[in-house]
């Protein structure tokens, strides 16, 4: 019941397709400041409470300077972000665009009561939202625009910030898409979503389709994730 992201407005009362983009792009913004703030204490932490001397003793210029890797005794440094769950947002945006603004065959109002209740009673709109959008994947461009729209959002707003440890690199913060296991347990901190994902369940992992959607073999999977060129 504690609220801790920006306000974005009052979804029910969404016009468009673009409004809902809009709080997802404030939402996005939030979190990479956020996530800034996080990766600056860690930052100091490394270099004043877990310093990592061997690691130092392995690179020329920690050895030349007499410092350690975090504190400046290198001249490269970067941070990273990781995307987790790509095709889990992509396939919620699809289908939130084909069934509330394109088809009118559920309001934002029933949608987002559905996904608080976790589709309880609400099965037989669960499975419109799995078997009747258009999912990444599958090499369908109506789905995979948006996740491409997805990915360079959140690209270019954590391209705004910088490593608080400096360096020479023109961009320190880099964009991650690695998962590994992390999209389980961060499942377990997320409610049912658009995509007729229940709440608590794995979100998607890496860059792949979420679990089971892919339908049209490996080559459509493949050229889904070819199309994901981050400018």
């Amino acid at each position: 019941g504690k609220r801790i992201g920006p306000k974005t407005g009052d979804p029910t009362k969404f016009n468009s397709f673009e409004d809902v983009v809009k709080a997802l792009k404030m939402q996005i913004e939030f979190l990479m400041d956020y996530i800034s703030q996080i990766n600056a204490v860690q930052g100091i932490a490394h270099t004043t409470l877990a310093p990592n001397p061997f690691a130092s003793t392995q690179i020329p210029s920690c050895l030349e300077r007499g410092k350690e890797l975090n504190a400046d005794g290198v001249d490269y440094y970067y941070s990273k972000s990781n995307l987790i769950g790509l095709a889990t947002l992509a396939d919620s945006l699809a289908a939130i665009r084909k069934f509330v603004y394109e088809e009118k065959k559920v309001t934002l109002t029933e949608l987002v009561k559905a996904l608080k209740e976790n589709f309880k009673g609400k099965e037989y709109l669960r499975q419109m939202l799995i078997n009747k959008a258009p999912r990444y994947g599958n090499d369908d461009a109506c789905v995979d625009s948006i996740a491409v729209k997805c990915l360079r959002m959140w690209k270019e707003i954590q391209e705004k910030y910088r490593d608080i440890r400096g360096g020479k690199l023109k961009l320190s913060y880099w964009p991650g898409y690695i998962s590994n296991s992390a999209h389980v347990s961060i499942g377990r901190e997320v409610a049912a979503t658009p995509d007729g994902r229940l709440a608590m369940t794995p979100l998607s992992d890496n860059l792949s389709p979420s679990q089971g959607r892919d339908i049209n073999g490996l080559t459509a999977a493949l050229n889904s994730v070819a199309k994901l060129k981050p400018k």
